[in-house]
């Protein structure tokens, strides 16, 4: 855990502060509520907490925190639900 005390932000990782500026204000808090649900006991967050933050329900940052790891801070973008297209043969 990496803390900035400039920005009062806790981070996983100190490139993660890098990646962070370049992403929407959205990324940002759902990087936040993860790192939160995560971090050691006396300052976690329930899953239930973090979502209340994010006005999300439950499901969908259970969602979120198994994007986060398998994919990092990209998997924290919105994707498109539109199914795809299947090519014929």
């Amino acid at each position: 855990m990496v803390l900035d005390m400039k920005n009062s932000r806790i981070y996983a990782k100190a490139s993660d502060m890098e990646s962070l500026k370049n992403e929407p204000q959205y990324v940002m808090d759902r990087y936040l509520a993860i790192i939160k649900t995560t971090i050691i006991a006396p300052f976690r967050w329930t899953r239930q907490q973090a979502a209340d933050f994010l006005r999300i329900s439950k499901r969908h940052i259970q969602r979120l925190v198994r994007a986060f790891r398998i994919f990092g801070i990209p998997g924290l973008r919105l994707k498109s639900k539109r199914i795809q297209p299947v090519p014929q043969r």
